[in-house]
């Protein structure tokens, strides 16, 4: 039986953003993924992109807005426990306009 990691590996024709989604979609995949991420001290990004994602899903707008305080204390503030490298563009998500600002 072919896993799906062969699967990956044999269809090189797809675009890397492709392979890396099938890579987030399945559970295995992804868990090995990050533990390379843990590897290279790396993984706060994968686990601020899955916040974000949670984030696009949830409801109400408390709820919402619990995560993205959660998610601003955790990735985005200075000294925060796992601090993301930001580049200028990504920086306006701590803007008071942003959808993570304090209300």
């Amino acid at each position: 039986m072919v896993t799906p990691l062969e699967k990956l590996r044999s269809e090189d024709e797809r675009p890397l953003s492709v392979s890396l989604l099938l890579v987030l979609q399945h559970p295995s995949l992804c868990l090995s993924f990050f533990e390379f991420l843990c590897s290279c001290y790396s993984e706060e990004n994968l686990a601020f992109w899955i916040e974000m994602e949670l984030y696009k899903y949830a409801s109400p707008s408390q709820e919402k807005e619990a995560k993205a305080k959660d998610i601003k204390e955790k990735y985005l503030l200075p000294n925060a426990p796992h601090s993301i490298s930001l580049d200028e563009a990504s920086e306006l998500l701590q803007d008071e306009n942003s959808f993570l600002s304090s209300r």
